[in-house]
């Protein structure tokens, strides 16, 4: 008999705390989602639009003491080189040897010393020469559609060599960049890799095959506690045998209109950022990102089992037990997620769990004052039933004049 009653209260607590759950998800569409809310809720930025979950991880992992120094890819700058200047550098990496080289920049017009650049472009093998691609509609399956924005004015002359796209995906205008494309697509079916792919498969071709396994057209870059060699062009023939089978890309590093926001810098240059996805490549440190049906899973579960425990506790000092419990969990959830970004590369979207957490107590005592009312409104209603009873007896009971 005992169990059967434990038993009922079990479930009478499980469908109860259904109940809330759905209650706590209703609050959170109603009183969040039309204030936009995203994770930027719980971190102070200048810009809310532009916040992702994978920004907060990279902070902190970028902290950390130990760096990695990239045994693949080296920076050459070429800041203040003119391109007499950047044929010699070309000719002097092409004695070195190295695996491919690219080049982060375009020569959309003719100048002075271009026989000597084209020259030295031609005689150096393995090399990926920049373009710039520009939105031009959409295909069938709304994926966007590009065409060649700028090129490089020799490149119908030497369309033997590889060209790529320098572009970089950002959700609006000076927006951090988080991701590298695999490919633009152009009309006709026809593809234009994108420079970080271009330049990989020129020293591991099997790691693009795997990329493109995947199937997906944006990564996300590997961005924390990496660093590159960088050198000046004076710095070349000193490093010879370091540059020998190495990636080497040539870039400006202090070029201002070059500079991007990311997760773990404010201002990056851009050829720093096509290392970093090409380091992602080689490495294959590829991200997998959890869906957001799996996200409200987990933050469905973590705001059940909250409110079960307001539910099924019984102490005096319930209220503050259960903010110490609420206060762990949003610990744990960061603490985890930071974990499975760095130790699996897996990213979690720990704002939605942070929602129902906050919204799951709310809603206990929402569940509460509707309780009271509705419990209150049946009394009155009773009440007010039993007068009208008593009333209808009493006229019953009167007697009938004759």
């Amino acid at each position: 008999m005992a169990d059967n009653k434990s038993n009922h209260t079990v479930l009478r607590n499980l469908l109860k705390t259904a109940c809330i759950v759905a209650l706590a998800y209703l609050l959170s569409a109603l009183f969040i989602k039309p204030l936009a809310f995203s994770e930027s809720t719980f971190m102070s930025l200048q810009d809310k639009r532009d916040f992702s979950v994978t920004d907060f991880f990279n902070t902190v992992a970028n902290q950390r003491s130990v760096k990695t120094l990239d045994p693949n890819i080296i920076i050459v700058n070429i800041d203040t080189a003119d391109r007499f200047d950047i044929a010699q550098i070309i000719d002097l990496l092409t004695l070195c040897e190295p695996g491919a080289v690219g080049i982060d920049a375009t020569f959309n017009q003719p100048s002075g010393h271009d026989d000597a650049l084209i020259e030295a472009i031609s005689n150096c093998p393995g090399i990926v020469l920049a373009m710039t691609v520009t939105p031009d509609g959409e295909t069938g399956d709304h994926r966007q559609k590009f065409r060649i924005d700028e090129k490089s004015f020799f490149q119908d002359q030497l369309p033997q060599l590889t060209y790529a796209a320098v572009n970089l995906p950002t959700k609006h205008e000076k927006s951090a960049v988080r991701k590298f494309p695999v490919y633009f697509e152009g009309a006709r079916g026809t593809r234009v890799n994108s420079f970080a792919v271009a330049v990989a498969e020129k020293l591991d071709p099997v790691a693009i095959e795997e990329l493109y396994e995947r199937g997906r057209a944006l990564e996300v870059i590997n961005f924390p506690s990496r660093e590159f060699i960088e050198l000046e062009p004076s710095e070349i023939a000193d490093n010879a045998e370091s540059i020998r089978g190495k990636i080497v890309l040539l870039g400006a590093l202090r070029d201002e209109g070059d500079q991007h926001p990311t997760p773990t810098e404010m201002s990056m240059p851009g050829v720093r950022i096509h290392a970093h996805a090409i380091s992602t490549i080689i490495e294959r440190q590829y991200f997998t990102q959890l869906t957001d049906a799996q996200n409200w899973i987990i933050a469905l579960g973590l705001c059940f089992l909250l409110v079960y425990l307001n539910i099924a506790i019984n102490l005096g000092i319930k209220g503050m037990v259960l903010r110490i419990i609420q206060v762990l969990m949003l610990y744990l959830i960061v603490r985890i997620g930071y974990y499975l970004f760095i130790e699996h590369r897996v990213i979690t979207d720990f704002s939605l769990s942070f929602l129902m957490i906050t919204f799951g107590l709310f809603a206990c005592d929402t569940w509460i004052g509707l309780t009271t009312i509705c419990q209150w409104g049946v009394k009155r209603l009773r009440t007010l039933h039993s007068r009208m009873a008593v009333a209808r007896s009493r006229n019953n009971t009167q007697p009938t004049d004759t």
